[in-house]
């Protein structure tokens, strides 16, 4: 329990959010040796999406009022079709 009630701290929340990130990007590149493929894009967003969402629903405690979350989740949508409709490449050679 993290201070205030809450189930994590805010520390706690940066080092599990920072470690999820490894590990799925640990879990795509041992996905794509062993396959030979990789996660389209599209996919990647909707679990990227999803992902979001619970972890600003049920591990962020005190619960955050669904107007918040609803914003939140616009902000995490924005980036995510950001990132996958402009990836970086392609941002390169826009800023150069």
């Amino acid at each position: 329990m993290g201070t205030n009630g809450a189930f994590l701290s805010a520390g706690a929340f940066i080092l599990l959010l920072a470690l999820t990130f490894i590990a799925l990007i640990a879990i795509h590149t041992v996905f794509k040796r062993i396959t030979g493929w990789s996660v389209p894009p599209l996919f990647q967003a909707v679990l990227i999406w999803l992902a979001a969402y619970g972890v600003f629903k049920y591990l962020l405690q005190p619960a955050m009022p669904s107007t918040l979350l609803y914003t939140y989740m616009g902000i995490t949508t924005v980036g995510i079709l950001m990132f996958t409709l402009f990836p970086p490449p392609s941002i390169v050679r826009i800023v150069n």
